[in-house]
């Protein structure tokens, strides 16, 4: 075992850094990540029971749509928003 192995992925995580040696994942991103997975939509049986009680797919189709959508825009704009500060 190395030294390397026995760090924490927090820790190796925070050393990542690009070709500039600009951080990977700064604070901007790991939040941005956090509203994501908090508006996603990750549960695909519930899909799947919106498309039985309903008896289509477009239902639970726009409900995916619409909730990774408004995820996706959430971490875009936190991301965006933490450039400029």
């Amino acid at each position: 075992n190395t030294d390397a192995s026995k760090e924490s992925l927090p820790c190796l995580l925070k050393k990542q850094t690009d070709n500039k040696g600009n951080p990977l994942y700064p604070p901007r991103v790991c939040i941005g990540l956090l509203f994501f997975f908090a508006f996603a939509f990750q549960c695909i049986g519930t899909l799947v029971v919106v498309w039985r009680e309903t008896g289509s797919w477009r239902c639970p189709l726009f409900q995916f749509l619409y909730m990774n959508g408004i995820a996706y825009l959430a971490a875009f704009l936190i991301n965006q928003i933490g450039l400029l500060l």
